[in-house]
């Protein structure tokens, strides 16, 4: 403590000299939950790689939000990487430009799809179709049988994201139509955009139901199926070998983007890298991530 303020006794031109270290910079992945599953395993293989670099910081808060968060002033916590299931918005880029992101590029990598998954062993519900889902979702029926006579009488216990535009803004679109809203008297849970959190969920409490980034159902297929819908669409085990095929054909695919600043790869260390890793990850078709678009 001593030679501590011995040292602030310094003529304050004397203090100005002392070396100062410039923190390095942490990158910083956002967007939707479809694509968090593709970040961290490319963030694990550049600590892996490189065991110096500062870890990159995953965060899924959903595609609205990372936008917005994305084209915020430059500061420390802003994401470098963004992955969201829907194209910038005109006001979206303008706004980025107006705060010193006019550079933003958006690629398409993939496609993606909601998924309405059970836990392994719970009682089924037969006959459901994107109708019956509608219905639970939007009015106050108690059980699947209020629904449509021929259900069962199972008590409605539905999770997923939390419905606002910030955060699920294209993972309802199998099932609602524009201007529907999510029921709030409790049969619905939101959860904010932590798909992974709803997938334990329903897996560990039967009778409920989640939706999910299919990449989710595949990566907890030991403990969610895939509930089939009665109008065509195909489950889980059709996914198996045919991501392609699924993402297309299971509710409506949703495109993948992945968003950056180009400018940003030469002045961020290890960014460059980090954008490699995608396009190895993206080189092979993976269950996990449900991408099938390796473009970029």
């Amino acid at each position: 403590m001593r030679r501590l303020a011995l040292l602030c006794l310094l003529p304050l031109a004397a203090c100005s000299k002392a070396p100062t270290g410039t923190a390095p910079h942490q990158i910083h992945i956002a967007g939707s939950s479809a694509g968090y599953l593709l970040s961290t395993e490319v963030a694990e293989r550049l600590m892996r790689e490189d065991p110096d670099v500062l870890a990159p910081l995953v965060r899924a808060g959903g595609t609205g939000e990372g936008i917005a968060r994305f084209c915020d002033p430059d500061n420390p916590t802003r994401p470098d990487i963004l992955i969201t299931t829907r194209e910038m918005t005109a006001d979206e880029r303008a706004r980025c430009a107006a705060n010193g992101s006019s550079d933003v590029e958006q690629k398409q990598i993939g496609t993606t799809a909601a998924a309405l998954v059970e836990a392994k062993g719970a009682p089924p519900i037969p006959g459901l179709n994107r109708i019956d889902v509608a219905k639970a979702l939007t009015s106050n029926v108690k059980t699947w049988a209020d629904v449509r006579p021929g259900l069962p009488a199972i008590p409605i216990a539905i999770h997923g994201p939390t419905p606002t535009p910030g955060i699920a803004d294209t993972l309802y679109g199998p099932f609602l139509q524009d201007g529907e809203k999510v029921r709030t008297d409790g049969a619905y849970t939101g959860h904010g955009a932590d798909a992974g959190l709803v997938a334990r969920i329903v897996a560990g409490k039967l009778g409920t139901v989640g939706i999910v980034p299919l990449s989710q159902a595949l990566a907890h297929e030991e403990t969610l199926a895939v509930v089939r819908l009665g109008d065509g669409l195909p489950g889980l085990d059709d996914a198996k070998g045919n991501t392609a095929g699924m993402a297309n054909t299971y509710g409506d695919a949703l495109p993948l983007f992945i968003v950056t600043r180009p400018k940003d790869a030469s002045r961020i260390p290890g960014l460059d890298r980090l954008l490699d890793y995608y396009r190895d990850a993206l080189a092979q078709p993976h269950k996990e991530f449900q991408v099938v678009m390796p473009i970029l």
